[in-house]
């Protein structure tokens, strides 16, 4: 079968394509190498650190030094940071999303070994008069072995979430989705 100039084009062209996106990726490997110590960090994680870590990070509370307890998180992805509320303090380890559509992971601590608010930022249920700090299971429900809040409950086109969940005496795992 002869070859026709228009076929002998279009495999050129599949073939130059081809070429090129090889060329483009091999750039990106040798450009942008993956990083070893690149990992998303999630809720087993967190758990296996604060259990398996519980008298460092509480020693560190104590002395408002973070170093050791921040350098157990940096494996993560995420670059880790302290917050301060309500007298707990929340250690963020993970975010994904944009915009309306944010998640944030972590662990906290409580001294009064009870549900409460992470800081660093506000809280989505401050506009509806929710009480804080250990009055804040009052404005929680349990589903399970969580504590959760949904802003669906107080306004109908709302879609805010709180998750927390007992780690340990003391420290709590949260996820907050806007």
């Amino acid at each position: 079968m002869k070859q026709t100039k228009a076929g002998s084009g279009l495999r050129f062209l599949w073939l130059y394509l081809l070429l090129s996106v090889l060329i483009i990726a091999g750039l990106w490997l040798i450009l942008d190498p993956p990083r070893a110590k690149v990992h998303y960090m999630d809720k087993a994680d967190m758990f296996d650190i604060v259990r398996n870590n519980r008298q460092t990070i509480l020693a560190d509370i104590e002395k408002n030094d973070f170093s050791r307890t921040l350098n157990l998180l940096s494996s993560s992805r995420e670059e880790p940071h302290v917050s301060f509320a309500d007298n707990c303090v929340s250690f963020y380890c993970y975010g994904s999303g944009f915009g309306p559509s944010t998640t944030y992971e972590g662990f906290y601590y409580t001294p009064w070994d009870g549900p409460g608010w992470i800081g660093g930022i506000e809280a989505p249920w401050q506009m509806y008069s929710v009480p804080e700090g250990e009055n804040l299971i009052q404005a929680l429900k349990q589903e399970g072995n969580e504590w959760v809040w949904y802003e669906k409950d107080v306004n109908p086109r709302g879609g805010n979430e709180y998750h927390t969940e007992k780690i340990c005496d003391n420290f709590w795992y949260y996820r907050l989705s806007y």
